[in-house]
């Protein structure tokens, strides 16, 4: 009896043992991590870490993109969810973070044959619930490594040969996913170097009618993706680095145990507002604080601090002043290194330049949630405030700068300063769902985004399918009065959407009873040449003093990102800079302001569009 109850015991621990080992295996086996280099024009672009995790049910797809050049978001972090039986999707989550903290948000959730769908990036938003889509399509986006990794896993790579796969393409923008059916065909065996290493792959073509082809290289035994590559963009991804198995359990465990040791404040604290003096911090600046790199500031608006940065021209002063207005929503790359840009150059030409953060970002107090147009404008002015009580700066000639949807923001905070000497409008003011100069093509606005991000052809009926949805998205939130509402959870800005949406930007413009300047480039997604003919002649007939810069390609943040030897780096256009430049020393004829020489363009800006 006593061997027995032994025999039943080494018995009992070895099964245990065995459904504790195969619990490991799972859970280790299970995780693997892969790390890429992107590269553009053969620079890098971006690290994107990706990690696959497989639980009892799912496979779990992550990903964080850190982008060094992008004119967009520099953080990007995604996650596909995808049942494990049948590799059918479940979910994918977006969050693109900001310069300055804030984010834009995508979430699609698939139930059954429909999927539900939400877009938001402050004030802009697009909820869809339940849009056909059947139960087996992927997300795809054709610049994105993580997507083909779903793909990989349905391909059946005994048949080889030319597989096809529906899928839905979320953009970046308040539109519903586009469809199509991509094709992964077999191009042909080969041997790569990857991660210093020989190694026996399998490529193939990735192609669709609304995407150019992809070449996607996978290890022929593993199926890890080693590489994808389009030459048509010059854009290329290679992975650097592969961690699976315990390595990547280990690695994982190790991380963990150093973050809860190592845990440090991310934030700094915002300083306690005081009734005796608010900005006691930054009242005297140094001699050697008043370099371009700017001086960081704080002022008073209303109930809450908001944070800056003072960018101070050599010389005794007063100086003239100009403030910089951002477009609506989270800080891109882009718009961040836009406003640094203008910021040396204006400080450099002689004029004092203030930046600063709306609610939410950067070191300012309060919150995304609720900042309407008319708390925006409040805050320009809290800063034109600021200004006014600088002593090194001229009372009467403090100038407002506003790009896109700051450009109209910066119009309507001018109407109650009345300090303010004169606008000035980069790129087509956003908003409205009809212009009010010119009827808005939105078909034709569809088409021009599908453009910028190289997506398409579609056909008609489709587009019509796409222009009626967003149509009615708008139309519908015109309809309610509600402040906001939820969609699965997130908030969505009903009011303060339905205000971006009743922008009347050009009338606005047209009404303003001091000197603007609207620099606008035909390659801007919303350029419309009826509005410009319009501003033009309104201008004209009302003897305004407002004026219309055409140059032809001035990029989407009035510069772009160019290549150097061992870096990027971001070139205003120089036919803009020249426009700003030149209308600001007209408009403050006393300043020291100094314009680059150039063979590219006339400075003189002349009433009407000016063609170049």
């Amino acid at each position: 009896m006593r061997k027995f109850r032994i025999i039943l015991s080494i018995s009992a621990v070895f099964i245990a043992m065995l459904v504790i080992g195969a619990f490991l295996y799972e859970d280790i086996s299970g995780h693997k991590s892969f790390q890429y280099e992107q590269f553009v024009d053969n620079k890098l672009f971006a690290k994107i870490n990706v990690g696959r995790y497989v639980t009892e049910d799912k496979i779990i797809y992550k990903s964080n993109a850190k982008y060094f050049a992008t004119l967009e978001y520099p953080e990007i972090i995604q996650k596909i969810f995808l049942k494990r039986k049948n590799v059918l999707f479940q979910k994918f989550i977006e969050d693109a973070k900001g310069e300055k903290g804030r984010k834009r948000f995508i979430m699609l959730v698939q139930k059954g044959k429909e999927t539900d769908f939400l877009f938001l990036e402050h004030p802009r938003f697009m909820s869809i619930n339940g849009f056909e889509t059947g139960d087996k399509t992927l997300v795809f986006q054709p610049q994105n490594i993580l997507s083909y990794m779903p793909i990989v896993d349905r391909y059946n790579f005994w048949k080889k040969g030319t597989q096809s796969f529906e899928v839905m393409i979320p953009l970046p923008e308040e539109i519903l996913p586009l469809r199509d059916k991509i094709k992964m065909s077999y191009f042909q065996n080969e041997y790569v170097t990857i991660m210093g290493s020989r190694v026996e792959a399998e490529s193939f073509i990735v192609s669709a009618r609304s995407i150019p082809d992809m070449k996607l290289v996978v290890a022929k035994y593993t199926r890890r993706v080693l590489s994808l590559e389009s030459t048509e963009a010059n854009r290329k991804f290679v992975l650097v680095k592969s961690t699976e198995g315990v390595e990547k359990k280990l690695e994982y465990l190790t991380e963990k145990l150093t973050n809860r040791l190592m845990f440090k404040k991310t934030y700094e604290d915002i300083p306690e507002k005081t009734e005796e003096n608010i900005f006691s911090e930054i009242i005297e600046m140094k001699e050697d604080e008043k370099e371009i790199e700017g001086t960081n500031i704080f002022f008073d608006s209303g109930s809450l601090i908001l944070s800056g940065k003072l960018f101070m021209p050599s010389g005794e002063g007063p100086h003239p002043a100009v403030c910089i207005v951002n477009d609506d929503g989270p800080v891109t790359g882009g718009a961040l290194k836009l406003a640094d840009f203008l910021s040396h150059k204006l400080s450099e030409s002689g004029f004092m330049v203030l930046t600063f953060d709306d609610p939410g970002q950067g070191k300012s107090q309060g919150s995304v949630v609720g900042l309407d147009d008319e708390k925006r404008i409040a805050n320009i002015n809290a800063a034109v405030k600021y200004l006014e009580g600088q002593p090194f700066v001229k009372k009467t000639r403090i100038n407002l700068l506003g790009y896109k949807g700051g450009g109209y923001l910066a119009v309507k905070a001018a109407e109650i300063s009345s300090n303010i000497n004169t606008c000035v409008v980069l790129g087509m003011p956003t908003g409205s769902l009809e212009k009010d100069i010119a009827k808005e093509s939105m078909e034709g606005n569809i088409r021009g985004m599908f453009e910028f991000y190289n997506i398409g052809p579609f056909d008609k009926t489709f587009m019509e399918m796409v222009k009626d949805k967003v149509a009615g998205h708008k139309k519908e939130v015109m309809a309610t009065t509600d402040r906001f509402s939820f969609f699965k959870g997130v908030r969505l800005p009903l009011k303060e959407y339905r205000e971006f949406l009743a922008r009347k930007s050009y009338s606005a413009i047209v009404s303003f009873d001091r000197p603007v300047l609207i620099i606008i480039g035909r390659d801007d997604r919303d350029f419309d040449d009826k509005v410009i003919d319009s501003l033009t002649m309104l201008f004209q007939k009302n003897k305004h003093k407002g004026k219309v810069a055409v140059p032809r390609q001035i990029g989407e943040y009035i510069g772009t990102m160019k290549a150097t030897e061992d870096s990027w780096q971001f070139v205003m256009n120089k036919d803009a800079l020249r426009f700003v430049l030149s209308w600001l020393k007209e408009q403050n004829p006393d300043t020291e302001a100094e314009i680059e020489a150039g063979e590219a363009v006339q400075v003189e800006i002349r009433e009407g569009a000016q063609e170049i």
